[in-house]
């Protein structure tokens, strides 16, 4: 059979399960042909075998069409052991290099000097359905090769449901065009013509519904041991005339053609559309399922649970904070009393927290995953309390596999109904998730600690230090100085009762209170604005971008559950490409 169709029948036996055809195992007795742009060699020799079961005469018959003994004919016993090969006598070199390759030792050639059959080659082959393994062997490899096979049959034989099984998967892979119907014996039938007739038509329309064809094929009615009566002569002279170049080039056409309309009649069983079909509503089915009671639940509960955590936000935020006041002076000094301050706060005003202040991904999210059951018995409530992601997730791919028996085949690596494979699926959302928590942190501390060059950092020291010296000091002076800009003596005067005043305590007080607020403020601000930097990077208010797309929970549990539904996708995708190849076999250009 062609490499691609061969390939197909191979693939869709793996994904479907489907038992390869008999006609399709690597000692199929099915025609090798050669390639159909291939060159008709005008030397080359065909081959013509006589095949069938046992005892159906083939060795009497070979001898009777050969005009000679060429084969031993055995009533009993292992009947034809080798392949006896009768071939002109210029065909005998290369006829033996070919059977040396085919059937090493098994094999014996007798020569004849026939002019008109230069090219043809009759072979006996052992009996088809022999109790011999080796004979089986040879007789199907040989079929490999032969173009032309002679079906011997027998009067007592020819309704034998066995031959019939085993003619039908020679015909599988050759044309029936090709094939010569004998019916051996008829002279142990009365010698009326109508008893031959009614049984040779009878043979004729079981061939026909065997081979599923539009008109009985013709039948010669023959006797080896009376080669000169019925049809045998008119066999032999069919024979006798060698077949052109052109005509082996159209027979092997025919036999191409055949193996694909086995194929094409195997595949009819195999109902891919209909798999297909049924695949697709699955995938709809479970997609829905599972977005209503996992992917839900998770994307409306459990992630914003999660993203809003208080204590997950101040960690990320106290973390970004330390190192963004770090940049800035004074304020990384007070930074730690600002800190102490709040915490000092919301231990008296907020309630007792869940987790700790400071929690890791996985405490983290196994605290909302608790929140989440309780929230699904809540929601429902048939449903027990709680019923955890795990539960969940089993029942639901329970439910889907009692509705669809392919579920089994699907997932029977990682069986999602029972418990272990239902722990794992969570165990690996888990982890993703927890490395994406820590991931944010990572992310948005690195880019929030990282400083945005030396007009920023001057504009930091303006807004401190600088503050720091001008406005209890370098301010007054100056205003001093402008103010009595031209009485210099006032000036020197003045200046030694200003720095009294400013060094005042009640003015340090003054001072020192006003720097508190201006500083609070600035920390304030600093505040405000990382947790606003925080908020727009890992909670933005649009979908993330492709770059920031593996920084998004959303997108972490989307994946999730995208890989829940991989073995069903990529089934679909598989056998949607299986029927597209059908397709293109079935329509050729």
């Amino acid at each position: 059979m062609p490499g691609p169709i061969d390939q197909l029948l191979r693939d869709i036996c793996l994904e479907t399960g489907a038992a390869l055809p008999a006609w399709l195992e690597d000692d199929a007795p099915l025609l090798q042909e050669p390639s159909p742009s291939a060159v008709p060699d005008p030397e080359a020799f065909y081959l013509v075998g006589l095949i069938g079961g046992k005892d159906v005469g083939k060795s009497a018959l070979v001898n009777a069409l050969a005009g000679q003994s060429i084969s031993q004919s055995a009533a009993c016993g292992p009947g034809t052991e080798d392949v006896v090969a009768y071939c002109h006598c210029v065909q005998a070199q290369s006829l033996g290099q070919f059977l040396d390759c085919q059937v090493p030792g098994h094999y014996r050639i007798v020569t004849h000097e026939v002019p008109g059959l230069l090219r043809q080659v009759l072979l006996d082959l052992p009996d088809i359905d022999s109790l011999y393994v080796q004979h089986i062997s040879i007789t199907r490899r040989m079929l490999r090769h032969m173009l032309f096979p002679i079906w011997v049959q027998s009067i007592e034989k020819y309704a034998d449901g066995r031959a019939q099984e085993l003619l039908g998967q020679v015909a599988a892979g050759n044309a029936p065009a090709n094939f010569i119907f004998c019916l051996n014996k008829v002279d142990q039938l009365p010698s009326a013509a109508a008893v031959i007739a009614e049984l040779r038509d009878d043979y004729a329309r079981r061939l026909a519904h065997l081979l599923m064809l539009a008109a009985p094929p013709p039948v010669w009615a023959v006797s080896a041991l009376r080669p000169g009566d019925f049809d045998l002569p008119c066999l032999r002279q069919v024979l006798g005339q060698q077949k052109t170049p052109q005509a082996l080039h159209e027979s092997h056409r025919f036999a191409r053609l055949q193996q694909q309309l086995s194929a094409l009649a195997w595949l009819d069983g195999q109902d891919l559309s209909g798999r297909l079909q049924r695949l697709v509503r699955l995938e709809a089915e479970a997609e829905e399922l599972i977005g209503e009671r996992i992917g839900m639940p998770l994307i409306n509960v459990f992630l914003p649970g999660l993203a809003h955590d208080p204590a997950h936000r101040r960690a990320i935020l106290d973390e970004a904070m330390a190192l963004r006041v770090q940049r800035w002076p004074i304020i990384n000094m007070l930074h730690p009393v600002y800190r102490a301050i709040g915490a000092l706060v919301r231990r008296n005003i907020e309630p007792r927290a869940r987790v700790a202040s400071s929690p890791g991904g996985d405490a983290l999210i196994e605290a909302h995953l608790a929140d989440l059951a309780c929230h699904r018995a809540a929601a429902d409530e048939s449903l027990p309390a709680p019923r955890t992601l795990e539960t969940l997730l089993q029942t639901t791919f329970a439910q889907l596999q009692r509705t669809h028996p392919s579920m089994s085949q699907l997932y029977n690596q990682r069986k999602l109904w029972e418990p272990m494979a239902a722990a794992a699926a969570v165990g690996d959302m888990r982890q993703s998730l927890a490395r994406m928590l820590d991931r944010q942190r990572r992310e948005v501390c690195a880019r929030l600690g990282a400083g945005r060059g030396r007009l920023a950092a001057a504009f930091r020291l303006v807004f401190t230090l600088g503050a720091l010296i001008w406005f209890p000091f370098l301010q007054p002076i100056c205003h001093e100085l402008l103010a009595r800009a031209g009485d210099a003596h006032h000036v020197s005067r003045a200046l030694p009762l200003l720095l009294v005043e400013i060094f005042n305590m009640n003015n340090l007080l003054d001072v020192l209170g006003f720097f508190f607020i201006y500083y609070t403020l600035i920390w304030l601000f600093l505040r405000w604005h990382t947790q606003r930097r925080i908020d727009r990077s890992l909670w933005p208010s649009s979908p993330p971008a492709d770059a920031q797309a593996d920084l998004s929970l959303p997108a972490q549990v989307a994946d999730w559950l995208s890989v829940l539904m991989a073995p069903i996708r990529v089934a679909r995708q598989r056998l949607e490409s299986l029927v597209r190849r059908v397709d293109a076999l079935r329509s050729p250009p």
